[in-house]
């Protein structure tokens, strides 16, 4: 029978409890900015029935001056989409109402409802305060509307990527009518000088000169003005899909299952996350202006065939040739590209992991053992990058080689037509001119065949990176609150790594009762750690289930199971930022009294408090190393105790403390005991001692439980002291 409590607050307690969370987490001495209770009374209007732990998390890390921009953020990642509408107030329809209205000098207000001419908003001053307005000053007004959910698993990634694509649908439209009329505008220099050489000088007449070259120079400035517009569109849209494609990317790395990333090596997640960064070059680099200006080809084709008549054979043949060797140059940088890309990956991944380990190879004298690696992949590295340039410096001198047997093949062929008067001299050079402005995007794009194979990899590892099944969607959070006795059991649970591998647990069974204190003890490897990933819902079990208050955890969110228990890994890390913000991860919603209590409770509060900046006092970027273990391991249990979890899951919980800490963290135990379920992997028997029952595994089984004295003297350790 299930000992769950399922909890539905009521709409005003719950509303309640945002402004609590919010004024408690961002409020300060001047409360909050209008534009968050704003936000708050839209939610609550829109009937949303998240959680104040969802909203904060939602909300970025400064809020000194939220942007209409930022409260669109919090929105989606809360599940609702925005879409301003730029409309008069009396325009408005009622059957859009909630919404949010900005005006033009930023201030808010949540339009709750449409009553005849007026409309009832509520400006963020009070929350529960509202106005029946007239009238509303000039902005704009923020539609909301949920996010439809994905059903469709396979094909997620092509969905998420023409979502990104589709953003920029009017900008990319844009930008191809420009390119059109940039094209058509580099007609006006070779027809010009064609006019120049066959009216001008050959009719020895300058009355057309000041007028020509009135429109060459309009035309060269709306057309530079036009590539300025171009650049600046291209500008925006590469900043914009660096944006969404690196927070889609560490979006799907977040919400995989521990299992895809854990065992994988941090360097080569790094660079993974790195490869992606092709994308911005691409969309930032030539590579869209050439591929914006290639279907106009076509245009000058059909002047070359209007001015030289047969020499359009000449640039036909050429473009052929440069399809061809084109074609073939692809496939071979396909094969180089690919091999430098895991010689890159190798070199930045062993480099990612020195630096990481960078302590323990010093203390083992192993510098000369990593260099000599280094040096075997940076060559491995060098040569693959070489093979590559090699490949791009031929093509590069053969594609020039190909302009220049154009132009020679123009010439002389137009050479025969101007003397047989069927090409006059100015259609010839201007026939030349043309010819070079055909080869120049075929030319590009032969040059740029190792940049188009880099981002074809990039966008074939991107879409098999968001094709991985996340454990849960962004967004999906829990609406309802759920207590939790603490009852924990496994049932006949068998997990294993690998299909090749020994069972990291096999066949185990043991409960937990609520308040209980157990103790997992056993050698090195014997399953201890496993189990209490599995009871985290880290890995799922080959076999049996494990069950909390009677429900299995597999029937639980993800982010419900992880946190509704709390859990100190055995080895600990603080995050960039303060102290302070380190500490709330575990409960973001918690207040500052609630802090110090957990502090004090792990025992370090009084450490804390003798720092210069005391709860302000910041972690920064290769400074961790220079904490104490100590220090960090009490961090991680002022975390667990912050959550008052109804499980607290403690793995080697005592590594690095002195005598004095040991004896805070002891006295910690006493006071979970008999409130919360603890499950200890320890391998002290002063811990041993204090625990109501042990577990001993070995080889992944449980083959002794009970009380501590009877496992103790059957393992012979009854005389020892504490360790």
């Amino acid at each position: 029978m299930s000992g769950i409590n399922l909890i539905q607050a009521l709409p005003d307690d719950l509303h309640q409890q945002w402004l609590d969370a919010l004024n408690n987490r961002y409020g300060g001495d001047k409360g909050l900015d209008r534009i968050i209770v704003c936000l708050l009374r839209l939610l609550s209007a829109l009937d949303w029935q998240g959680s104040s732990r969802q909203i904060v998390e939602a909300f970025p890390e400064e809020t000194e001056d939220v942007s209409v921009e930022d409260v669109r953020d919090i929105l989606v990642r809360l599940g609702l989409k925005t879409t301003p509408l730029n409309v008069k107030p009396r325009s408005l329809a009622a059957r859009l109402c909630p919404c949010l209205f900005v005006s033009s000098i930023g201030r808010s207000w949540v339009v709750l409802a449409r009553d005849g001419d007026k409309l009832i908003t509520c400006d963020g001053s009070d929350y529960f305060q509202t106005e029946r307005m007239n009238g509303l000053p000039d902005g704009t007004f923020y539609v909301v509307e949920p996010v439809a959910p994905s059903t469709e698993r396979r094909g997620r990634a092509s969905m998420r990527l023409r979502n990104i694509a589709r953003q920029f649908a009017g900008t990319l439209s844009m930008l191809f009518c420009v390119s059109f009329v940039i094209n058509v505008l580099s007609l006006v220099v070779p027809l010009s000088i064609m006019v120049i050489y066959d009216q001008i000088i050959g009719k020895n007449s300058l009355e057309m000169l000041p007028y020509l070259i009135v429109g060459v120079g309009g035309a060269a400035m709306f057309e530079l003005s036009l590539r300025t517009l171009r650049a600046r569109a291209q500008a925006y849209i590469g900043a914009r899909v660096d944006y969404l494609v690196a927070s889609s990317v560490l979006e799907q790395i977040l919400h995989l299952a521990p299992g895809f990333t854990e065992r994988a090596p941090i360097g080569g997640q790094v660079t993974r996350i790195r490869e992606f960064e092709a994308f911005r070059e691409a969309v930032t680099g030539g590579l869209p202006t050439l591929f914006m200006d290639l279907p106009f080809v076509l245009i000058f084709f059909a002047v070359i065939l209007m001015l030289g008549g047969p020499v359009i054979v000449v640039p036909l043949i050429l473009a052929l040739a440069y399809l061809l060797l084109g074609w073939f140059v692809f496939h071979e940088s396909g094969v180089r590209t690919t091999a430098a890309g895991h010689a890159r990956s190798d070199r930045f991944g062993f480099l990612v992991e020195l630096m990481w380990w960078m302590r323990t190879v010093k203390r083992q004298g192993a510098e000369d053992i990593w260099s000599e690696r280094f040096r075997r992949l940076s060559a491995n590295a060098a040569w693959s990058n070489h093979n590559v340039a090699r490949l791009f410096q031929h093509s590069q001198s053969l594609s020039q080689g190909l302009v220049t047997i154009a132009g020679a093949g123009t010439l002389a062929y137009g050479v025969f037509l101007a003397i047989d008067d069927e090409m006059t001299m100015g259609a010839l050079i201007a026939t030349m001119m043309l010819v070079w402005r055909v080869l120049q995007p075929l030319q590009a794009l032969f040059g740029a065949s190792t940049k188009i194979e880099q981002l074809r990899q990039s966008a074939r590892q991107l879409e098999s990176l968001l094709e991985y099944s996340q454990e849960q969607e962004p967004g999906d959070s829990p609406t309802t609150s759920i207590q939790f006795e603490g009852r924990l059991e496994f049932n006949r649970v068998s997990m294993r790594y690998s299909s090749n591998s020994d069972p990291a647990l096999l066949g185990v069974s043991f409960t937990v009762e609520p308040g209980e204190i157990v103790g997992v003890i056993g050698r090195s490897g014997a399953g201890k750690s496993t189990l209490s990933k599995l009871a985290l819902g880290f890995y799922t079990p080959q076999a049996g289930a494990v069950t909390l208050d009677g429900v299995d955890i597999r029937q639980l969110k993800p982010i419900t199971l992880r946190q509704t228990l709390a859990y100190v890994p055995q080895n600990n890390h603080a995050f960039p930022g303060s102290l302070y913000d380190n500490l709330i991860l575990s409960n973001p919603i918690a207040s500052f009294e609630e802090v110090k209590a957990a502090c004090r409770m792990a025992g370090f509060l009084h450490k804390i408090e003798a720092l210069p900046f005391g709860f302000d006092t910041r972690f920064r970027d290769g400074l961790e190393a220079h904490v104490p273990q100590g220090f960090l391991r009490q961090l991680a249990l002022a975390r667990a105790f912050l959550r008052k979890a109804p499980v607290v899951i403690l793995d080697e919980p005592a590594s690095g403390l002195d005598d004095e800490d040991e004896r805070a963290f002891l006295r910690a135990l006493e006071l979970l005991r008999g409130r919360t379920t603890t499950i200890m992997i320890t391998q002290r028997p002063s811990h041993m001692r204090i625990c109501d029952r042990l577990l001993l595994l070995e080889n992944g089984q449980v083959v002794d439980q009970g009380p501590p004295g009877d496992i103790l003297a059957r393992m012979n350790l009854a005389p020892l002291n504490a360790a």
